[in-house]
């Protein structure tokens, strides 16, 4: 049976109920009215017929007994009258709260059903608000990154004091490195709408710091850093002086020639931790082994190019200044670094008198 037959059965019912309500109304007003006329009305009409053969004496018992089989007629239509106006009332109330309670439970299921239908309602708004707000936040993380890409552009050229070739030696993983700003921020939810880090990542306390500290004396070797080196030293031939004292410097050139192997080789290690340590943040120093050694990546050449080295330290400083900018290493840090490097420039210096 479809829904629809249902639906009209049901107000087919609900008129024939509603149409016996009225009758069952009406016949008990009816009843109602007649049992408070009839009885009256029979009885005076029987005092009117016997009214001569009545006797009014009270002091006899048989008058007050008499009584019922006197008007045992009005009585009986009365007590006839009250038994069917309570039958009907009765039948008659019943079939109205009958009505009431299904009235109530139709209204109860549409108060259940636009209920329903508000939940619906409400789970659908809610799907269409998450849904806004997720396309909101993604054109918010877009344009974040667009901003933030702009702005490092612009800090790359302002360190490098607008000169191409250095800013071409410093490459900005840009993906990597606003990963690595705002870790907070998603395609999903944007808290963080600064240029800058919430927090930096190359803290005073913290372990990455300390690392860059110790790789940055490997720029400069001395025999403790030789033995924490993780270089193999076994092809290379042993020499019983660690210096430099067999060395010559090349002022041509601006290189050492004959540099030991060993010192040659934590030079390169140190240059090697430090671009590592940078690139995890996204800068890449791409001098990091080119042009460093004569010869550039073959270890086994015995010269040094220290001009190089000090535009490595540049190019470090110059990816260093960017982070400082964006709050991923902080003023305190970064003058420690930077009182590290030209520490260990001030040894290389020594070591040649001044002619680097």
């Amino acid at each position: 049976m479809s829904k629809r037959t249902q639906l009209e059965r049901d107000e087919a019912e609900n008129k024939d109920n509603t149409k016996l309500i009225e009758r069952l109304g009406k016949t008990f007003q009816l009843l109602l009215r007649c049992t408070l006329v009839v009885p009256p009305l029979i009885l005076v009409i029987q005092l009117w017929f016997v009214w001569d053969q009545l006797d009014f004496d009270l002091s006899k018992i048989s008058n007050w007994t008499g009584v019922p089989e006197t008007f045992s007629l009005p009585i009986g239509i009365f007590t006839l009258l009250i038994a069917l106006t309570s039958l009907i009332g009765l039948y008659w109330r019943s079939l109205k709260i009958q009505a009431q309670l299904e009235v109530a439970q139709k209204q109860f299921e549409l108060a259940q059903e636009q209920s329903e239908r508000a939940n619906k309602q409400f789970v659908l708004s809610q799907e269409q608000f998450k849904l806004a707000q997720k396309k909101e936040n993604l054109g918010f993380y877009i344009e974040h990154k667009k901003l933030f890409k702009e702005h490092v552009e612009s800090l790359h050229m302002q360190h490098s004091n607008y000169h191409a070739d250095s800013a071409q030696r410093v490459i900005i993983n840009y993906i990597k490195l606003y990963k690595r700003t705002f870790p907070e921020n998603s395609r999903n939810s944007v808290v963080n709408f600064s240029m800058s880090s919430a927090s930096p990542k190359l803290g005073i306390s913290s372990p990455n710091f300390n690392t860059l500290i110790d790789s940055i004396k490997y720029i400069y070797p001395n025999h403790e850093n030789s033995r924490n080196s993780m270089v193999n030293f076994s092809r290379f031939s042993a020499s019983p002086k660690f210096g430099l004292s067999s060395a010559n410097y090349n002022k041509s050139s601006d290189s050492v020639e004959d540099i030991n192997p060993k010192r040659k080789s934590i030079v390169l290690e140190g240059i090697m931790r430090v671009s590592n340590l940078l690139n995890l943040d996204g800068v890449s120093l791409s001098n990091s082994r080119t042009d460093i050694f004569l010869g550039r990546d073959n270890v086994n050449e015995s010269s040094v190019d220290f001009k190089q080295i000090k535009v490595f330290i540049d190019d470090l400083f110059l990816g260093l200044n960017i982070l400082r900018d964006i709050n991923m290493i902080d003023e305190v840090a970064f003058n420690s670094v930077k009182v590290k490097v030209n520490e260990v420039w001030s040894e290389w210096e020594k070591e040649f008198e001044g002619n680097i």
